[in-house]
């Protein structure tokens, strides 16, 4: 994984060019607005699940959404699987929770040295259930490969997070790191997102603001 953070900070302000920074995070990422209560058909098919995600469900409908696909998922169907993993995105909140970080950094034109609220909000929306079962399954090449990179950089920061308290890791000050970092690193959900950070950041282009905010990220965690 590249860790050039020097040039993060100019690079980050290409973000604002695309379509109000908000869009970088658009599909499936976006805000969920109110809507009436649904329980969601055990036997939805992927098309259904998608056209759901494509909307704007409300948390209720996500949760439930969520909870049928991780089942589908576990029966061994990849495509719902996939869709699993995007719901989740949508459950834990994490990109609006990433968009707050990056549109501070674009407005000071400089990284984070305390992320202490950010990883605060990361962990609770990783707590969230059914999100990290839905994201171990992209361990799984087929089910990631229908995934965009910023869903990719997203799932990589959740998985991270997820794992920090079990191994005592405090990552408040990210230039130094604390805690029984060796084990943090060996630890399956770190491995799975230091994967995903680094399929992220192969399939945007080198340079681009994309790569240098997952490279940001990255570097938040001590993965490698």
């Amino acid at each position: 994984m590249r860790r050039k953070t020097a040039g993060i900070p100019v690079l980050l302000l290409a973000i604002a060019t695309l379509s109000g920074c908000q869009a970088f995070f658009t599909t499936s990422l976006g805000s969920s607005l109110a809507r009436d209560t649904i329980t969601v058909p055990a036997d939805i098919s992927n098309a259904e699940a998608a056209a759901i995600l494509a909307g704007e469900p409300s948390d209720a409908m996500l949760e439930s959404l969520l909870a049928v696909l991780n089942d589908q998922a576990a029966a061994g169907d990849t495509g719902a699987a996939t869709l699993a993993a995007e719901a989740a995105i949508s459950v834990s909140g994490a990109s609006e929770t990433i968009m707050s970080t990056v549109s501070e950094v674009i407005a000071t034109s400089t990284p984070p040295t305390d992320i202490s609220a950010l990883v605060a909000a990361l962990k609770s929306g990783a707590a969230a259930t059914g999100v990290v079962p839905a994201l171990d399954r992209l361990s799984d090449p087929e089910v990631r490969s229908g995934l965009e990179p910023t869903e990719l950089i997203v799932a990589a920061v959740l998985l991270a997070t997820s794992a920090l308290d079990a191994h005592g890791v405090d990552v408040s000050d990210p230039a130094s790191p604390t805690g029984d970092l060796a084990n943090y690193k060996l630890d399956p959900a770190v491995t799975l997102a230091l994967q995903l950070a680094q399929d992220a950041a192969a399939a945007l282009p080198a340079g681009s603001a994309g790569a240098s905010m997952a490279d940001m990220l990255a570097s938040f965690f001590p993965m490698e």
